[in-house]
């Protein structure tokens, strides 16, 4: 396993159990026995690492390009990190959760609303600003449920944010030139 795997591991390990504030560079050069240069080789700081961490996280993809199925998915995910998304979320760097959500979530809904506008009535731009708009939507919603903002249910949360969502592709298209107001 290449080093910047093992220190990212390692940080993993670390924050299923303690803050990450509390984590430190000789803590994780101990644990994957290199030293302390070697982790700033590659990294400034702890910080960097989970920056990293995150940026090499992957997510299944839904398999029929469906937001119902891509939620689920990124709730199995948090679920089965728990306790990394929860320490980064009461950290400094809780941006980057937001950030990562974001950026799964962008994708798969520019390919929802391209599934659901298959005759192109809205340009590449309105597409891609719909789906800024979903996934920044989606991302900050699925971050205020962890953090026990929303009491729904895992099921009904993401059928309230599925069914909220639903039908806006088609508005954009019926509205597009006369305004919503």
């Amino acid at each position: 396993m290449k080093t910047k795997a093992r220190l990212g591991n390692s940080l993993k390990k670390f924050m299923a159990t303690m803050p990450l504030d509390t984590i430190s560079v000789i803590n994780i050069t101990k644990d994957c026995k290199v030293n302390r240069q070697t982790f700033y080789y590659h990294f400034r700081n702890i910080y960097d690492l989970l920056t990293w961490v995150f940026l090499n996280e992957e997510i299944e993809k839904p398999s029929n390009n469906e937001l119902e199925e891509a939620i689920f998915i990124v709730l199995r995910y948090v679920k089965h990190n728990e306790a990394m998304i929860e320490n980064t979320l009461a950290s400094a760097a809780k941006d980057l959760v937001r950030e990562f959500l974001f950026n799964y979530l962008y994708n798969v809904c520019l390919n929802y609303i391209d599934k659901k506008d298959p005759f192109e009535k809205l340009t590449l731009n309105e597409r891609k600003l719909l789906a800024r708009v979903y996934g920044a939507g989606i991302a900050s919603s699925i971050i205020s449920w962890i953090e026990g903002e929303y009491l729904f249910p895992e099921h009904e949360f993401v059928m309230n944010l599925v069914t909220f969502f639903n039908d806006f592709p088609l508005d954009a298209k019926n509205y597009k030139g006369h305004g919503y107001a």
